[in-house]
């Protein structure tokens, strides 16, 4: 998963409230909508700067640390079951 997806999917979170805060009449809605906003323009924005096989390769170490992480085996794990 990219950069990209992940600041996406932040801007959609701070959407959800804006869009609930809107519909109550809330004056709230206006932060969270202006936040999702600029979230989104940057993503839209924003330049892919790792080349593909860079980036595969950033995403194997990725999973690889999440992997490790929640192993049950692993002692610094926080799912060790030792």
């Amino acid at each position: 998963m990219t950069l990209r997806k992940y600041l996406f999917s932040i801007a959609v979170l701070f959407l959800i409230p804006a869009v609930a805060l809107a519909s109550m009449g809330n004056g709230l809605a206006w932060a969270f909508g202006i936040i999702a906003g600029m979230l989104t323009v940057g993503t839209l924005a924003m330049d892919e700067t790792l080349p593909r096989a860079e980036q595969e390769e950033f995403d194997r170490q990725l999973e690889e640390s999440f992997r490790q992480a929640t192993d049950p085996a692993e002692p610094g794990s926080i799912n060790y079951q030792g």
